[in-house]
């Protein structure tokens, strides 16, 4: 059954736990695939001309922060929208006893500072009232197998970012290394022996001191994939205990992200031992179904699987990789859910076909601020429905996922109202909470509604970070 406006429809069918840390983190700090073909890093320099700073001062995680109000308007409208998924929040919260004072870990893209105005953010810009955790990315592994500092865009991108937790107290930073676009081959080198892997934790520790940082995020993308070997799943759990060793010792957190896909569990990842070795991860759970991966439209971070998924396509989504790594022995305490502030986009073959699973001639079109083919950010999709006539929005209820079309082009994406169903089904499984990809492409400036950075506003709201 469909229900259908001029412009809008919906389909019924197409598609914590205590852990060991330091007693000065457990007391204070809190305890992080698919993520977008970003890898961009600064110059290539060397930690070894870095010197130590004294101790940072103690932060401590976000609990409790004041809550954003909605209009009593934007609330009718979820409240309504809600209702036609058939799902009851305050159902899904009787289900598992919950576990208050979840986490929020925002992901700040460093090369959005350079975007064409109006779509840019600089690190000082960055809101973090609805972040209990601010990560940088990217630094990487350098040729010498030190920290590879990231790109400080020319102008103290990443003290300013450090400055944020100096002002909010209950914000915690952490720098991420890796990503996408940085590979596998770096990592594998320095992994490989334990002297490699001490260097390269101890110019993680003199680098993080130096500017601030509180922690370290590692993206490795991905342990024996993309060129990796099968040492590199031994090595990855070795390299995460090295780190915790020294990060810990500092009062530093250790986290990490890992790809999706269910079947790099057990294949990459020793689920169990990379669990007892850091104190969050994060699952990215988006970018399932992109124009590089699949001829055809689909969601690219669907909550559960599709009517037609069958096979090894009914393991992509939200749930199926949550669950592979709880039953690989990760404790939900330290699994944070990945929301996507982008949307996936593709160009229809045949304008005559326009549902889910309609042939795809390639990537959609980019926009003009993310600038690249077949990947938007929210903020670029609420500008066009906003300012462009003849969208057509469909509501998916087994997904809790939405798509757009307009001619050819067709955009796969979340909103708030999915995101909330999304959020309590964070809270249904007692998560430790969600990771952010990436907030410097929600509506910061507040353009499509009325007010800034809907969608983290709506996540925290929901999970109470």
């Amino acid at each position: 059954m469909c229900i259908k406006s001029s412009h809008t429809s919906r389909e019924e069918s197409g598609d914590r736990g205590q852990h060991s840390v330091p007693a000065a983190i457990a007391s204070g700090l809190a305890p992080t695939s698919h993520l977008p073909a970003h890898g961009i890093h600064g110059p290539s320099a060397s930690s070894r001309n870095l010197t130590p700073l004294s101790p940072l001062p103690h932060h401590r995680a976000a609990r409790h922060r004041d809550v954003v109000k909605e209009t009593s308007g934007v609330d009718a409208r979820r409240r309504r929208l809600q209702a036609a998924f058939t799902i009851d929040p305050r159902g899904l919260r009787r289900r598992r006893a919950v576990t208050r004072g979840k986490v929020t870990f925002c992901y700040y893209a460093s090369w959005a500072s350079g975007r064409p105005a109006g779509g840019s953010l600089s690190a000082a810009d960055v809101d973090p009232a609805p972040c209990s955790h601010l990560v940088y990315a990217f630094a990487g592994v350098g040729a010498d197998g030190l920290i590879q500092p990231p790109d400080d865009h020319g102008a103290g991108s990443y003290r300013k970012f450090t400055a944020l937790a100096r002002k909010h107290p209950n914000v915690t930073t952490l720098l991420a290394i890796g990503g996408r676009d940085h590979g596998t081959a770096a990592f594998s080198e320095m992994a490989s022996t334990e002297e490699g892997r001490r260097r390269f934790a101890d110019s993680v520790v003199v680098f993080l001191r130096r500017h601030g940082f509180q922690g370290l995020d590692v993206d490795w993308e991905y342990p024996t994939q993309r060129g990796g070997v099968p040492e590199d799943k031994a090595n990855y759990v070795l390299l995460l205990r090295e780190l915790r060793r020294r990060l810990h010792a500092e009062q530093l957190l250790l986290t990490t992200a890992v790809g999706a896909a269910t079947s790099l569990v057990g294949t990459a990842y020793d689920v169990r031992a990379v669990a007892q070795s850091v104190d969050y991860i994060s699952v990215m759970t988006f970018d399932y179904h992109t124009p590089s991966t699949h001829n055809v439209t689909g969601i690219h971070s669907p909550l559960s699987p599709l009517p037609s998924d069958v096979g090894d396509r009914s393991a992509l989504n939200i749930r199926a990789s949550i669950a592979a790594w709880v039953d690989g022995g990760a404790p939900r305490s330290k699994l944070l859910a990945g929301f996507p502030l982008h949307g996936r986009a593709f160009t229809l073959a045949s304008a005559a076909a326009r549902g889910l699973g309609a042939p795809a001639a390639g990537a959609g079109i980019a926009g003009p601020y993310t600038a690249r083919p077949g990947y938007l950010g929210y903020y670029e999709i609420c500008r066009k429905l906003k300012t462009e006539a003849n969208w057509t929005k469909v509501y998916n209820n087994s997904t809790a996922s939405l798509y757009v079309y307009k001619d050819d082009q067709w955009i796969s994406f979340d909103d708030e109202t999915t995101f909330t169903i999304k959020a309590n089904y964070v809270l249904e499984e007692d998560l430790a909470g969600v990771m952010i990809w990436s907030i410097d492409t929600d509506d910061f400036i507040g353009t499509c509604s009325n007010r800034k950075n809907p969608l983290q506003k709506v996540i925290k709201e929901t999970i109470g970070s």
